[in-house]
């Protein structure tokens, strides 16, 4: 004989000693036990429970597999997500955008602006994601890789919103991964100062604040100036990426919210000629982690690697301070890289490359200022001087 079966009301019923729920889920009926004491209380969380599912179904949120982790009907309800990619629906965007153009229905340089940040950004970044690996971690995580104002955040957000709540529409996933990953609050803390995207220290600057920090945190700083690295890139770099007879560094790795991982793009995953001064400061380094035979940087205060941005934000602040240096945040170092470059002549595309970015047109954009003018009578230096 079966177990015995009482029904409470429709749908909600007590089976033996547990409780078990009845709905319809794609027109399949299924039947769930909860392994809980039909006691009044559980009898009430179990109504409750049926209710939202059944209101999440209704407006196609509903996700087997977060309410029934271990039933055997998650299989039947494999969602399309895992074969769509975010690029198939970043292209299906796209040719939206270009109908709504064609019919007067966008601007074209609305419309070129999508395409850019589409095929440019979007694509190379999270294009290979399937839909249901689009998690509000990983969002984030590609929202903390920016360096952008926050009019151009929301601009390059614009697409993937449009994408993923599409997706919901067409029940390719339940929930919008946006809606639970505090975005908003995020691009607010960490968005670039409206007027101020790039500001540069200047040499002096540079030297004094080298000057006032001392041992681990001097040779983070001065190399961080002199090399141009992401954060990330300083903090998940190796001794073994360090070759010192080619006078190269290679970057394979990003950390970022302590997960770490390669360069989405290609063009992450390149080689950085060693200046002088970023030379020094390995060799500096070398007598405090070299033996450990791993991380390059440490934090001074544990002698253990940077587990984050903000420990280093956090050491960067009281230094300025000291320092008497006018405050901007930690990844002015490679804008103040990016700068001396330029403005010592050296040729864009290079120093495109040794940025990490997919093309020149990005120096162009961001650093357009601090490109010397080739037009004026005495011309420039075509080589700086980096010692």
């Amino acid at each position: 004989m079966g177990r015995e079966q009482k029904e409470v009301i429709s749908g909600v019923r007590i089976r033996g000693t547990a409780i078990q729920i009845d709905f319809y889920y794609n027109n399949i009926r299924c039947r769930e036990t909860l392994k809980l004491e039909p006691s009044p209380k559980n009898i009430k969380y179990a109504i409750r429970l049926k209710a939202t599912i059944e209101l999440e179904i209704e407006q196609n949120k509903f996700d087997y597999k977060r309410h029934f982790p271990n039933s055997k009907r998650v299989k039947m309800f494999i969602p399309i997500s895992t074969t769509i990619t975010c690029a198939d629906l970043l292209l299906t965007q796209l040719a939206i955008y270009k109908r709504r153009h064609d019919v007067g229905n966008m601007a074209k340089s609305t419309y070129d602006g999508y395409k850019q940040i589409i095929k440019n950004k979007l694509i190379p970044d999270l294009g290979e994601y399937k839909l249901y690996e689009v998690t509000p971690k990983i969002l984030r995580q590609w929202v903390l890789m920016q360096e952008l104002s926050s009019k151009t955040f929301y601009n390059k957000l614009t697409p993937l919103r449009s994408i993923l709540q599409e997706a919901v529409h067409s029940g390719y996933i339940s929930i919008n991964p946006f809606d639970n990953a505090g975005i908003e609050s995020l691009i607010t803390d960490i968005s670039l100062p409206k007027k101020q995207e790039i500001d540069p220290f200047n040499e002096e600057e540079k030297n004094i604040i080298i000057n006032h920090a001392t041992g681990q945190l001097k040779n983070l700083i001065q190399f961080a100036f002199y090399s141009g690295l992401r954060t990330g890139e300083l903090i998940a770099l190796r001794w073994s990426d360090i070759d010192f007879s080619a006078g190269v560094v290679n970057i394979t790795n990003n950390i970022v919210e302590g997960q770490e991982k390669s360069p989405k793009t290609s063009a992450g995953i390149r080689k950085v000629l060693l200046l002088p001064k970023a030379t020094e400061a390995l060799i500096y380094q070398q007598k405090f982690t070299e033996m450990a035979n791993n991380f390059v940087f440490h934090n001074p205060n544990t002698n253990q690697r940077w587990l984050d941005s903000e420990k280093i934000r956090y050491h960067w602040k009281k230094l300025l301070k000291a320092a008497g240096v006018r405050y901007r945040y930690p990844y002015q170092t490679r804008h103040s890289y990016a700068s001396m470059l330029l403005s010592n002549g050296e040729l864009p595309a290079w120093i495109a490359s040794q940025l990490g970015h997919a093309n020149v047109q990005m120096v162009y954009n961001v650093y357009a200022k601090w490109i010397p003018d080739s037009s004026l009578k005495d011309g420039y230096k075509l080589k700086g001087v980096y010692e």
